[in-house]
């Protein structure tokens, strides 16, 4: 059997931005109060193995509990040697067990063991050299008070969209509360794709938000990631049993739902190959795909048709909380596909568009004597900046 491990290919999340705005009982007028952006939470990156991309943030939620979502270091230091960390000043503590911390260097490292409030142990091992940085609180799951969350979206034009801009596909969602019953502040704020307290992702609010009897809070939240590799890329041989993949690599179509202009996710027939939550199973719409066809790549976000191909429905690979990675596999058998292969592709079956594909250097054949294995792996992460 020839076979093709997995060619990867990556989802990173820049994360959300918010803005926060109160229809005022006693004015009639919408008055902008806050803006910030959350951190994705460990959890909430589990979550794109179960739910659409662009559901991650079907549900607000607002509270009024303090507890931070973050803690800079400020002029305290803190370096690595080994699996310990040791800060130049009290800044460690118990609940650190769990967070991650990021040196304004880069380096992510994960706490696993308190120590002291000097010192802490890490998952891992390694070298660092004493810089500032920050604690993030990734372990949490969910607002400290939760006082309303929310499906219900402003529907006018704009409030509810997917955009693709210079590379980073937006998901916009504009999502409107009921009048308040009495006096309240909100504090904190958070994200999710179902109605129960779990969170993809939050932040507490600056300042907090106060409302009087009768206000509403209006959220504009928008969910930023990048795909890649957004142009073609060299890969090199990683098949097995004789099959060469040396060539390059390129996602064209984004292969992902988008957010209808109601709020909700928009589950065309015609895309989802990306989503890591969807398989092929039940449709012919998602599939994995061989062709002797070798024509040029096309733009990043186009949608153009590949030519005749042979392709197999796939099937996800079982999740485990953490891996952060889908495989999409497929296996031809003997029947299938037999002759010469120019390009391998992940496709968004209705209209022949390719969504990831990999051109190959040297063109490769199937023999009929033969079954020929297929897949991709999709990853994802997020992107800290401190």
């Amino acid at each position: 059997m020839k076979k093709i491990p997995f060619p990867i290919v990556h989802t990173g999340f820049l994360g959300v931005k918010y803005k926060l705005s109160v229809l005022r009982a006693l004015t009639g007028k919408l008055e902008t109060v806050a803006k910030g952006h959350n951190l994705i939470l460990d959890a909430g990156l589990d979550m794109l193995a179960t739910n659409l991309t662009a559901n991650l943030t079907r549900y607000c939620h607002v509270g009024t509990g303090t507890g931070v979502f973050q803690r800079d270091s400020g002029t305290t230091t803190v370096s690595r040697a080994g699996t310990t960390l040791t800060a130049s000043g009290a800044y460690f503590e118990a609940n650190d067990v769990g967070r991650l911390f990021k040196f304004d260097s880069g380096e992510e490292v994960y706490i696993n063991a308190f120590t002291s409030t000097t010192e802490v142990e890490t998952v891992d091992s390694g070298t660092i050299a004493a810089d500032e940085g920050t604690m993030w609180y990734v372990d949490r799951t969910q607002l400290d008070a939760e006082t309303s969350r929310t499906s219900s979206y402003r529907t006018d034009s704009g409030d509810n969209e997917t955009t693709l801009s210079a590379g980073v596909l937006n998901y916009k969602r504009t999502h409107s509360f009921s009048a308040v019953g009495s006096n309240v502040t909100y504090n904190e704020i958070g994200w999710g794709p179902s109605n129960s307290t779990a969170l993809y992702n939050g932040s507490i609010i600056t300042g907090g938000v106060s409302l009087l009897t009768g206000d509403i809070l209006i959220v504009e939240s928008n969910l930023e990631l990048v795909q890649s590799p957004q142009t073609p890329t060299a890969q090199s041989d990683i098949g097995s049993g004789g099959f060469d993949t040396t060539g390059d690599i390129q996602i064209e179509s984004t292969g992902l739902i988008d957010i209808s202009s109601s709020g909700s996710a928009e589950n065309s027939s015609f895309k989802g190959s990306m989503e890591p939550s969807l398989n092929g199973s039940g449709t012919s719409n998602r599939t994995l795909s061989i062709s002797s066809t070798a024509q040029a790549f096309t733009t990043y976000g186009q949608d153009v048709a590949l030519g005749s191909d042979t392709r197999k429905v796939y099937a996800n690979s079982t999740y485990n909380n953490g891996d952060h990675f889908i495989d999409k596999s497929a296996t031809y058998s003997i029947s299938e596909g037999n002759g010469t292969i120019n390009t391998i592709c992940l496709m968004d079956n209705v209209s022949s568009y390719p969504t990831l594909r990999v051109l190959l250097d040297n063109p490769q054949t199937k023999l009929s004597s033969e079954t020929f294995a297929l897949g991709f792996r999709l990853s994802w992460g997020r992107v800290l900046s401190n």
